[in-house]
């Protein structure tokens, strides 16, 4: 896989039914050289279920999974860690965005 522009980092804890819009908002960015960082701060709703699922579908998806809740700023810094791209940006796990959000 290439290294992509852009980091998406998405905090996922017990989002229920606002999660799947929100990632599938971003998987059909009109850009599209990014990976998509699902951040899971172990969630038990299906939350987690969900984000292996866009993860087995897409390859720009991965899931970072905590055993335990960290809360939102140590996921983040978590992720951080794992992001590849040159650029980060944040997306909330109950939020929608744009098709042209990040071209």
């Amino acid at each position: 896989m290439n290294t992509p522009l852009v980091s998406v980092l998405l905090p996922v804890h017990n989002a229920g039914a606002y999660f799947s819009p929100a990632v599938d908002s971003i998987l059909r960015q009109s850009f599209g050289n990014f990976e998509l960082l699902i951040l899971d701060d172990a969630s038990n709703d299906g939350s987690e279920t969900l984000a292996d699922q866009f993860a087995s579908a897409d390859n720009r998806v991965r899931v970072v999974r905590s055993t335990s809740s960290l809360g939102l700023s140590a996921q983040l810094n978590k992720g951080i860690s794992y992001a590849r791209g040159k650029f980060i940006a944040r997306m909330d796990a109950d939020d929608i965005a744009m098709p042209t959000r990040f071209s």
